[in-house]
């Protein structure tokens, strides 16, 4: 009888479609990035988009009761598989958001499809998976589609991506920022555009939401933030972080795009990241820029809780910077290059990024688990 050691080497049965199959999911996972990772409402699950398209949720509790006690977030990982999977876009799912709160909920996502999709929260925390498709992946409850636009002797252009979306659930309202430089008001109920934002020279990297004052922000590859009006699709102001005159600081470099845009909780500050690795701080109330804050990489994502601007970047660092641009903390994270952040007032922030990993830290800097997504 043949070794066990012959039997692993023993070529005649080689089956070379299922080792490309294998080495295919293999690279696959291995070059993953996960674009988006949100803490779920009232639950225990993290929601995330990825580079595949895929939409899933992962246990918080799975994640720590696997967790070693390995505090270092570069060998701290573990492969988890989600807990439920949607329904994939046809391309990287860029973005994810909920709308809502609590039990009425819906998780959002976008991707390169030029699709919001999207499933109502209530169902899932009651574990109603009837509407599973082929390969038990649950379909979304409604599905919003980008316009397409006429080109040249009014040929149809392709459908726009879109790569992010930000909400405002007391209007009503989903807003979507796309490659084609537009941006778009949906309203949910009637699931169709109501609004249509059109200025920006060139492709929308983000958006976000002021529902105090219905206004909508977005920031372009053209190197402005625009503020619109809700109402009137008007354009309130322009922000342009490389011509404010008033910050002293200088950028370290040109400020050719706007990668990501935050707005505090009183939403009277606004913080964009640009080229030029730094981040501006406005103040809404006058239009002005009031701080000009040098970071250590490009920032590709950014927010602001607790009266703290928090950022990622082209680098495995979390930055912390207080309203004058102080830096409050730096703290090395997993993946090399992070793409997403979420802070919440509880003081987690969860980062995730490249190489499929995702990070939860605590308020006081430490991993409170660190797993690569499956």
């Amino acid at each position: 009888m043949a070794s066990k050691c012959q039997q692993k080497w023993d070529v005649r049965n080689w089956d070379e479609a299922a080792y490309k199959v294998r080495l295919q999911a293999d690279r696959e996972e291995s070059t993953r990035i996960v674009y988006a990772a949100r803490l779920a409402p009232s639950s225990d699950f993290v929601a995330t988009a990825s580079s595949n398209g895929s939409v899933c949720l992962y246990s918080v509790a799975s994640c720590l009761a696997s967790q070693s006690m390995d505090l270092n977030p570069k060998t701290a990982q573990l492969e988890m598989e989600p807990f439920l999977s949607f329904s994939r876009h046809d391309g990287a799912a860029y973005d994810l958001q909920f709308y809502g709160e609590d039990d009425d909920a819906i998780l959002l996502s976008c991707g390169d499809d030029g699709k919001i999709q999207g499933w109502h929260w209530k169902r899932i925390e009651q574990g109603d998976f009837s509407n599973y498709s082929d390969g038990r992946l649950q379909k979304p409850d409604f599905i919003l589609a980008n316009p397409q636009q006429k080109g040249l002797r009014g040929a149809l252009a392709p459908v726009p991506e879109i790569n992010a979306i930000a909400t405002d659930s007391q209007e009503g309202y989903v807003f979507s920022a796309t490659g084609s430089g537009h941006a778009y008001c949906w309203d949910l109920e009637r699931e169709k555009i109501i609004t249509t934002f059109e200025g920006h020279s060139d492709y929308l990297h983000c958006i976000c939401s002021r529902p105090s004052q219905k206004q909508v922000i977005t920031g372009s590859e053209d190197g402005t933030v625009r503020i619109w009006d809700c109402r009137t699709a008007e354009t309130i102001a322009i922000l342009d972080a490389h011509k404010a005159a008033k910050v002293t600081k200088s950028p370290k470099g040109k400020l050719p795009w706007v990668s990501c845009v935050a707005i505090d909780s009183s939403q009277k500050w606004l913080v964009c990241g640009t080229g030029g690795n730094c981040l501006t701080l406005w103040s809404l109330l006058s239009f002005d820029a009031v701080t000009r804050i040098c970071t250590v990489s490009t920032p590709q994502a950014v927010t602001i809780e607790n009266s703290k601007i928090m950022t990622v970047g082209a680098l495995p660092y979390l930055s912390c910077f207080t309203y004058n641009g102080d830096v409050i903390s730096r703290i090395r994270i997993a993946p090399s290059s992070a793409l997403s952040i979420s802070a919440y007032s509880s003081g987690v922030c969860i980062v995730s990024g490249y190489g499929g990993l995702v990070d939860i830290i605590s308020e006081f800097g430490s991993h409170i688990s660190t797993f690569r997504c499956k």
